[in-house]
């Protein structure tokens, strides 16, 4: 058998790169993008097939940097994403002050058997900052660098084994996941520095109007009553931008036109929850 198919996840700081990596090889913006830390939260797995191989590539979580129950949540993701892998690949930025988070993920990944290569955000020469993890080091640009090495690198370690999913499948996750993911991710980009991390964007329905157009309506959680305001905007205009902006990302996703139907509610107290968490998180 010369067909090659495996998990593949991407893991690391926040902030390093890994969505923008993530989206170039599987050849989709399937996990967002922004300039805030945190976007991401449960997985986003995307497929890449060619003629013989299959990759299911996870995109997950940066590494949490607070506390709390949704901290745990997270970081238990990350380590279950770990768990499933062949392949484990830590994304970094070069010459970032502290790496215990990367000491803890590659610590994690060894003692899973797992085959690991750190990849630097950069197409800039070499440092030695990463030397001493004694494992293969890959330097490119994630947004316009050579990705052959890091195919390579996959296909070198990856099992042998029919494809796990079928040819024309994009992602493992639903729908309603991959547009709560770029909901929330539209709020981030828009909103003030105080909502990231006490939002959650509740899928309520979809549907395929008689006209063709796909009906989405969403509820936006907010932890706090002040925080509503700032979502909908004076005479609404923020949840217009951010209903825009949403619509224009998820088009491409579903292959249609969309109406996006968006609703703000006040959950005080949902992120020490882990009911609410558990609902959040799995978008409804």
């Amino acid at each position: 058998m010369k067909h090659k198919a495996g998990y593949i996840v991407l893991a690391g700081p926040t902030n390093a790169g890994k969505s923008t990596l993530f989206n170039r090889l599987v050849g989709l913006e399937l996990s967002p993008v922004t300039a805030k830390p945190e976007t991401t939260w449960m997985p986003i797995r995307g497929i890449l097939t060619g003629k013989d191989y299959q990759m299911i590539i996870s995109d997950t979580a940066g590494i949490p940097s607070k506390g709390g129950k949704i901290s745990e949540f997270l970081a238990d993701s990350i380590k279950s994403e770990i768990r499933r892998a062949d392949v484990v690949l830590i994304t970094v930025k070069p010459r970032t002050g502290s790496v215990a988070e990367v000491d803890n993920l590659i610590d994690y990944a060894k003692s899973k058997n797992k085959a690991i290569a750190i990849l630097v955000n950069s197409s800039e020469p070499e440092d030695n900052q990463y030397e001493k993890y004694e494992t293969q080091i890959i330097r490119t640009s994630f947004l316009n660098g050579d990705l052959t090495p890091v195919i390579k690198f996959i296909l070198d370690h990856l099992p042998y084994s029919e494809a796990l999913v079928e040819a024309d499948q994009l992602s493992l996750e639903t729908e309603r996941e991959l547009i709560a993911n770029t909901i929330r991710a539209k709020i981030m980009e828009l909103t003030s520095e105080e909502l990231p991390h006490q939002i959650a964007v509740i899928i309520d329905e979809i549907k395929i109007r008689d006209n063709g157009i796909y009906y989405i309506r969403a509820t936006i959680w907010v932890a706090k009553s002040s925080q509503k305001p700032i979502i909908i905007g004076r005479s609404g205009k923020m949840i217009k931008r951010i209903g825009s902006n949403a619509r224009a990302a998820i088009e491409p996703i579903v292959g249609k036109k969309v109406f996006l139907d968006l609703h703000v509610k006040i959950k005080k107290g949902w992120m020490k929850k882990i009911g609410l968490i558990k609902t959040a998180l799995k978008t409804g």
